[in-house]
């Protein structure tokens, strides 16, 4: 919050900016003035102009309206993906730098030029894997880990194959979300999860995190690593046993065309049909779903009556 209130008055160069404590004391973005008569809490952000010629006092969420012109909603809507991030960040550099000063102490796994630590052994494990949405049974089936050398330095490391990894980034600082080693085609490899072997239907996502979280609720989940699905990941598909591919690409209009793409794909060799989203859903990915229930309502919506009877 103090990086996000300083660069503001930085930018609107506003004079005299002493900081004492929690507080900023400045002169009034406002209007002008020389003597400072504006102070702003860097902790709540509650601001107030002392000056009788301006008064002016609010929240946070009005002083970044104020200053930056957008409405009070979109603020508040961009405020909260920049706390939360903030917030993401500051849990994962705590807990990764917390043990690199215990290396004594870290179980290293060894892979090539890499060394990798198991979640499960991280002191804030939970902290993480609220962070990114996965439960922790999943994450103890699939033995998700984190990179602790370069390149993939502080990446969520999901074991995709023998010897074949995603290198995804958890710090959200990263154009690039994932990273597969060199020469590595990522095209010839499904990541699936079996919860329940006798249930031969599974869920088919854009990515890693959405098909843990399709796991999570229970049900068989696998993805293709983006929107597009090659022929070797559907004999893959065909060689765990499934006859019913449930296709729940994300809820965009990138998601909508790769969902046909796909359909006409995979129905040359299994039986699929495409999950469809209400108009007023919410989540823009299944890995947003954080309430079961409503991953079961969305399966009712698409009249999956076997499969949610099954669940239920």
């Amino acid at each position: 919050m103090k990086d996000i209130i300083l660069n503001l008055l930085e930018l609107k160069n506003v004079q005299h900016i002493k900081i004492a404590g929690n507080e900023i004391r400045c002169c009034c973005p406002f209007h002008d003035e020389e003597n400072p008569s504006f102070s702003i809490n860097l902790e709540t952000g509650k601001y107030i102009c002392f000056s009788g010629k301006c008064g002016k006092k609010g929240n946070l969420i009005s002083f970044i309206s104020e200053m930056t012109g957008k409405s009070y909603k979109d603020v508040e809507n961009d405020l909260q993906i920049n706390l939360e991030n903030i917030k993401y960040n500051s849990i994962i550099k705590d807990t990764l730098d917390s043990f690199n000063e215990k290396k004594e102490d870290l179980n290293y796994i060894k892979y090539n030029n890499y060394k990798f630590i198991d979640i499960k052994n991280l002191q804030d494990e939970n902290k993480i894997l609220n962070l990114i949405n996965i439960p922790k049974n999943i994450s103890d089936i699939v033995g998700l880990k984190i990179c602790l050398t370069n390149p993939y330095k502080r990446r969520l490391v999901v074991p995709i194959d023998n010897n074949v990894f995603e290198f995804r980034d958890i710090t959200k600082k990263s154009d690039k979300k994932c990273l597969y080693e060199l020469g590595i085609k990522i095209g010839n490899y499904l990541f699936s999860i079996i919860i329940n072997d006798k249930d031969h239907s599974i869920f088919l996502t854009e990515g890693t995190k959405d098909a843990m979280s399709v796991a999570g609720f229970g049900f068989n989940a696998c993805c293709t690593f983006g929107i597009n699905i090659s022929k070797k990941q559907i004999l893959k598909i065909m060689q765990l046993g499934i006859n019913k591919v449930y296709i729940l690409r994300d809820n965009d209009e990138a998601g909508f065309i790769s969902s046909k793409n796909t359909y006409k794909e995979i129905k040359k060799f299994i039986n699929c049909k495409i999950i469809k989203y209400p108009k007023d859903f919410k989540y823009k990915d299944p890995n947003e779903i954080t309430n079961k229930q409503e991953f079961l309502d969305l399966l009712q919506f698409n009249n999956l009556i076997e499969v949610y009877n099954y669940e239920k």
